[in-house]
């Protein structure tokens, strides 16, 4: 029972006046911040964290949250355990699904079932992407770095007042996405302000 999705979203900076190696990803070659953001199956970003340094990952930030402990009482539904879905670099933070190894040894799982699981999940796991991608679609600034310095524009708040608006539209529009392949819908705008 997946029902979550994690990851992490860089966003990229001008080069910072001070803490320079601090902002500077290695990974994506850009200096920035980084956020986690946990995607729930009607298509919302339910958790946004908030900024760290570009140089962090994905993974280091996840524990540093301790996001999984923070979600465990939420994962429990009509006594069944479900699950936060992240990628390989979540496997290194214990409490959520990511994908298998088919090289490791595993007690009981087969290759084949673990290649058969990993490729399924694939295909879900796109959501929190395309989430991603329907900020950039309607919040350009995000795709030109040259509006967004860290100590003038503050884009750890603009990017959470884009995710706020990007739910906004997913209420008010739906996203056809989400609805055909989970056939869940977004809560009301009443509802998602009230617990936001």
């Amino acid at each position: 029972n997946i029902i979550r999705f994690v990851d992490g979203k860089f966003v990229a900076t001008l080069r910072p006046t001070d803490q320079q190696e601090v902002y500077y990803s290695g990974y994506k070659k850009r200096h920035g911040i980084l956020f986690q953001a946990i995607t729930t199956l009607d298509g919302m970003i339910a958790y946004l964290s908030p900024a760290y340094p570009g140089s962090s990952n994905d993974a280091g930030q996840a524990r540093s949250l301790d996001l999984y402990g923070r979600l465990q009482a939420q994962l429990k539904y009509n006594n069944n355990q479900n699950f936060v879905y992240g990628d390989s670099a979540y496997s290194l933070c214990g409490g959520g699904l990511s994908p298998y190894h088919p090289d490791t040894p595993h007690e009981t799982l087969s290759p084949a079932i673990m290649i058969n699981f990993n490729s399924t999940i694939l295909s879900h796991r796109i959501l929190i992407e395309n989430s991603f991608a329907y900020i950039g679609q309607y919040f350009s600034q995000f795709k030109n770095t040259t509006v967004q310095h860290i100590s003038q524009t503050d884009p750890h708040i603009i990017f959470t007042v884009c995710v706020l608006l990007r739910n906004s539209l997913v209420i008010l529009n739906g996203w056809k996405y989400a609805y055909d392949k989970y056939n869940v819908s977004p809560p009301s705008l009443d509802e998602y302000f009230i617990q936001s």
